[in-house]
């Protein structure tokens, strides 16, 4: 088929129109893909954050807290398991010859095992429990015979710990 000079024109700038029209569509899909993209990035990284919060706060609830009463069951009944559960060298304080609280390093050594299970019939003083979190004290205080010890406790990831005691008895 042979066109003519004037077809041959309109064909031209049909030609160079579809031509520009294309790159201007192309542009238009490229600039529109590229911001659909990068929402679609941040919609994901968002859900991401979101699922990896959530994983946190459901392994931190997994955590199962010991109860306190029966942790001082074992802690009394068992040596292996008191062992374990005493933070060495164990800070403890007791009164010196000037009845002036002095500190005291215990190692594994020279520790002793401590036994808070009390007869109901138990005499010789009285044990008070104060539980809270993180912390708990148990004061044992002697019954007209000047006894007088705190023993302080720690909650770490679910497991309690003994920490240190004060021996105030004279």
């Amino acid at each position: 088929m042979i066109l003519t000079k004037s077809a041959r024109a309109v064909s031209s700038i049909w030609m160079k129109g579809l031509f520009f029209i294309g790159i201007g569509v192309s542009f238009f899909l490229l600039i529109g893909c590229k911001k659909e993209t990068t929402e679609n990035l941040n919609t994901k990284l968002q859900k991401n954050q979101d699922s990896l919060i959530q994983s946190q706060q459901k392994n931190e609830s997994k955590v199962v807290q010991e109860d306190f009463h029966d942790f001082i069951e074992m802690f009394s009944q068992k040596r292996e398991f008191q062992l374990e559960r005493v933070q060495f060298p164990l800070p403890i304080q007791v009164l010196d010859d000037n009845f002036e609280l002095q500190e005291i390093p215990v190692n594994q050594e020279k520790y002793t095992f401590l036994n808070f299970i009390l007869p109901d019939d138990f005499l010789e003083y009285k044990q008070n429990i104060f539980i809270d979190s993180k912390n708990a004290k148990i004061e044992q205080r002697g019954l007209n015979n000047g006894y007088m010890i705190d023993y302080f406790f720690e909650n770490k990831n679910g497991k309690w710990y003994l920490k240190s005691w004060i021996d105030a008895s004279p």
